[in-house]
């Protein structure tokens, strides 16, 4: 063989690049990308593209979904450079990389109007849901499904809400005896996300917000230590199963005063309903509300939320989440206390006139102890002159003078409040 043919050889040999399967947005006429929830995954000679048309009737529509490369590269308007997954070579006829090619034109289709934008990318997966388009879609996008035995099979995904992650949790099956592998996927906010790793330890669970479909193999690295085969039980002696119902509750011990909090009540798996109690009843105080997140009865897990709007004297306390399954319920209590805050002091000073009155408002935790001073321009005596009068409530003071007199009350006036974590002062002057 001489030279030229193993130089030929060598070039078709780094010519050739190793090319994954994609996963493509892929849906039929919906009025805009951002609107396809389903996934396909495509050939492993395909890219993702969208179709931007304008219909005989007047309306807009994107058609989403795999192409072939060549075709794709062949006929789109505009091409989006490749990223992570492989790069082109100018030389093969494809495009490069680094290069993108637009074009106006708006051609007619052969029976469903005019195309007025064709993409194809394969930078990502999912990545034609920004394509002919110009507004991207903001918020992380993941994959949604439960009970899956392969991430393959997911074909749906969820638009999360904000400060949300992409989650996945690979475990065993709980109900096949086989021990086989199960997915779920969602999106979840960081507290329920560390709720589950506490409560599947022995499984993957995983939390990413760095690309969309981040999810589909955030658990690939894991793999189950198959229990040994049980033994085979035979009684005639007829007995009850009980159900297997493990409950855990994520959540602070404790949490600043007048502040927003939650608890995750998890459970594996899944149960029929679930219930809270407060202080041992099923009563719950003013600004405390749940919310079921996720669960289908009796497989995968459940995950039941409880908010507490402000976390105040009448609301800090045991909180207990009743899980029940095929009649069996399983307790878990948490006890959330509230941290010491030194007291703040903000004085509000009414105009001064022939009556008016000075407002001490507070904050801290516990509720502090507020003291009133004055000392007269005139330092001649010090204390609360004659003429005052004092109206208390909670976490505020207020000071009437009902007759004004600036011999007796003009100078400083000095609010006081003090609890367990320190104390505050704060002064106004009158006049």
């Amino acid at each position: 063989m001489d030279n030229s043919s193993i130089y030929s050889c060598l070039g078709l040999v780094l010519s050739i690049t190793t090319i994954e399967a994609l996963l493509c947005m892929s849906c039929d006429n919906v009025a805009d990308p951002r609107l396809c929830s389903r996934l396909l995954t495509c050939s492993s000679n395909e890219m993702c593209y969208v179709q931007h048309k304008l219909g005989t009737n007047g309306n807009q529509f994107y058609k989403l979904g795999c192409v072939d490369r060549n075709v794709c590269l062949g006929s789109q308007t505009s091409v989006i450079p490749v990223g992570r997954r492989n790069t082109y070579n100018s030389s093969s006829g494809l495009i490069d990389s680094n290069e993108i090619q637009s074009s106006g034109k708006m051609t007619r289709a052969s029976n469903d109007g005019f195309h007025l934008c064709t993409q194809c990318c394969d930078k990502a997966d999912g990545c034609n849901k920004d394509l002919c388009t110009s507004h991207p879609a903001t918020n992380l996008r993941c994959l949604s499904c439960a009970g899956e035995n392969d991430p393959k099979n997911c074909q749906q995904i969820k638009e999360c809400g904000r400060d949300q992650f992409c989650y996945v949790h690979k475990g065993l099956n709980p109900n096949i005896a086989t021990y086989s592998v199960q997915y779920d996927f969602g999106c979840m906010g960081s507290l329920q996300c560390r709720a589950f790793k506490n409560v599947f330890s022995s499984s993957c669970v995983a939390c990413c917000n760095d690309t969309d479909l981040c999810n589909y193999d955030a658990c690939d690295h894991w793999s189950p230590n198959t229990p040994g085969a049980a033994k085979l039980v035979t009684s005639s002696a007829p007995r009850t199963t009980v159900p297997k119902l493990d409950v855990h509750i994520n959540g602070p011990d404790k949490g600043h005063f007048l502040k927003e909090t939650q608890f995750a009540c998890v459970t594996n798996p899944a149960a029929d309903s679930y219930r809270w109690k407060f202080n041992g009843t099923f009563s719950m105080p003013m600004g405390v509300t749940e919310q079921l997140i996720s669960g289908q009865t009796g497989g995968g897990s459940g995950l039941d939320i409880l908010h507490i709007k402000n976390l105040t004297e009448s609301t800090f306390g045991t909180y207990t989440c009743a899980a029940t399954l095929n009649g069996y319920t399983a307790e878990q209590s948490h006890f959330i206390g509230i941290l010491a805050a030194k007291p703040t002091v903000n004085i509000i000073k009414q105009p001064v006139s022939s009556s008016f009155a000075i407002q001490c408002q507070v904050t801290g935790y516990p509720a502090p102890h507020i003291q009133w001073d004055f000392v007269p321009k005139s330092p001649i005596s010090h204390g609360i002159p004659p003429g005052v009068q004092f109206r208390e409530e909670a976490y505020k003071s207020t000071l009437d003078v009902s007759h004004y007199n600036p011999v007796d009350h003009d100078g400083s006036w000095y609010c006081k409040a003090t609890n367990t974590a320190g104390s505050t002062v704060s002064e106004v002057h009158i006049p």
